[in-house]
């Protein structure tokens, strides 16, 4: 992929809404490979807000002269930004430099995963990815040089995706196997075991519902507690992936 080349790119998960517990990779329909290429991925969430849902409503019901006033803007921000798409790729400063690597080895080299070599916070790809976007701040302030704001800004951005698509329900900590790979550090933690024997259990279900005491003996084999399954149980329900057809059973949505 040349690297002068900005991509954006909009995606419908599988089911239609983004599963915070489950992968990123599983919910997209490419390649790992290809998904790792994006610099900064986005899961758009759809929650209940009065406040946002409000916002929204009146925006797709708004007047014509609401939407003129819209177009407007639109046009207003082309010509801000259109000079710096004539600006020749920034340079990197020494400050900007340090900045960046300072951030990558706090990421690589935290007090916990220095003890756990099987978790992985960012990779070298990640650490291109927040030059370039470094690059693309200065450029859209018109400017030859990369600034310490300027990576700062990018940091930011990378950050706050990171926590979206690459953090660990369970541990809290930041997984970039959650975004690249099906395989992830904390794979066999409570919640992922209990996902795996409901989508066996409900291959060998006749009408799809599931028997939670089964799922229940099945993983106190795997020494979880019946109380932790529940606790399980309950997070795929609120994120809205199981339903209870009727007392004692569970099915996939």
């Amino acid at each position: 992929m040349n690297s002068g080349i900005a991509i954006l790119a909009s995606a419908t998960p599988r089911f239609g809404r983004f599963d915070p517990y489950d992968l990123i990779a599983n919910q997209i329909d490419l390649p790992h490979s290809l998904i790792s290429r994006f610099d900064l991925i986005f899961p758009i969430k759809d929650l209940p807000n009065r406040e946002n849902d409000e916002r929204i409503a009146s925006l797709i019901l708004s007047p014509p002269k609401n939407n003129e006033k819209t177009a407007l803007l639109i046009e207003l921000l082309r010509k801000r930004f259109a000079p710096s798409r004539q600006t020749s790729i920034p340079q990197m400063t020494g400050a900007a430099i340090e900045k960046l690597k300072e951030y990558y080895l706090m990421m690589r080299h935290s007090e916990k995963d220095d003890y756990d070599i099987r978790n992985i916070s960012i990779t070298a790809r990640q650490l291109e990815g927040l030059a370039k976007l470094s690059k693309a701040v200065a450029r859209i302030r018109q400017s030859a040089f990369v600034s310490i704001e300027d990576a700062e800004k990018a940091i930011q951005l990378m950050d706050y995706c990171l926590n979206q698509i690459a953090k660990d329900c369970e541990t809290g900590r930041i997984d970039i196997d959650r975004l690249r790979s099906r395989i992830t550090a904390t794979q066999y933690t409570t919640l992922s075991i209990v996902k795996e024997i409901i989508d066996v259990l409900e291959k060998e279900s006749k009408d799809g519902s599931i028997l939670i005491e089964t799922i229940e003996s099945i993983a106190n084999e795997k020494n979880i507690t019946g109380e932790s399954v529940e606790e399980a149980l309950e997070k795929l329900r609120r994120a809205g992936n199981i339903f209870e057809p009727k007392r004692g059973f569970v099915q996939r949505i």
